[in-house]
């Protein structure tokens, strides 16, 4: 797979590389809000003095507001948080758009980064955990990730759409049994919705370096 990125301000692209320009998009913005909420999430139940500022912003909405004691102003200050946090990451990965980096990330972190988050997330902020397989079932999944990427993956998509859900819903079902707050199941649905980014976006990479160049393998990613 290529990983020189196409740019539409470079000229004009054909059907196939809007495609991936929107993909890239969509998939950029859904990897850093998946690692804004598994940072928050942390911080949330393992805070540093570092980030207690921005958790604070709960007495100013209480205050400003008049939300004192209605729990939503902790909802306002989590959700502006993790608005700040994805724009942030978002950004970042847009300037550096034209560098090498900046796909290999997409590409490489992103997979893992959709599969394991919300599993790390719980497995951390619920430690000591119940059933010490449970890392083992994130490993398996990780390791279905670095199949796909080495193409040694051969399973149907819709099959392999079902075994995604299976590890989302299974965390899914863990963050529901040992709720603390509703905005942890934001996690494995988000990250679900980023895991299926991030296939399209490696399968239309794939596509159109085979395209480029029909009588090569693609077999870099």
């Amino acid at each position: 797979m290529r990983i020189a990125y196409t740019n539409g301000d470079n000229g004009l692209m054909d059907a196939t590389d809007v495609q991936s320009h929107r993909l890239r998009r969509v998939h950029r913005l859904l990897f850093s809000l998946s690692l804004a909420l598994g940072i928050l999430l942390s911080l949330e139940f393992r805070p540093y003095d570092i980030f207690l500022p921005i958790f604070r912003l709960e007495d100013f909405f209480s205050h400003q507001l008049g939300l004192r004691g209605s729990g939503i102003s902790a909802y306002l200050a989590f959700f502006l948080c993790a608005l700040l946090l994805t724009a942030s990451l978002f950004l970042l990965l847009w300037c550096f758009r034209r560098r090498p980096i900046a796909e290999y990330i997409l590409v490489f972190a992103g997979g893992f980064t959709a599969l394991g988050v919300a599993p790390v997330v719980w497995l951390y902020i619920k430690s000591p955990y119940p059933r010490r397989w449970y890392p083992a079932e994130l490993a398996v999944y990780l390791g279905f990730a670095l199949l796909y990427l080495l193409q040694k993956w051969t399973i149907p998509k819709a099959t392999s759409i079902v075994i995604v859900a299976l590890h989302f819903g299974f965390w899914f079902l863990r963050f529901w049994e040992y709720e603390a707050n509703p905005l942890e199941l934001l996690m494995p649905i988000i990250g679900f919705c980023a895991c299926l980014a991030w296939v399209l976006y490696v399968h239309t990479e794939r596509e159109q370096s085979f395209q480029a160049s029909p009588s090569a393998t693609p077999s870099r990613f």
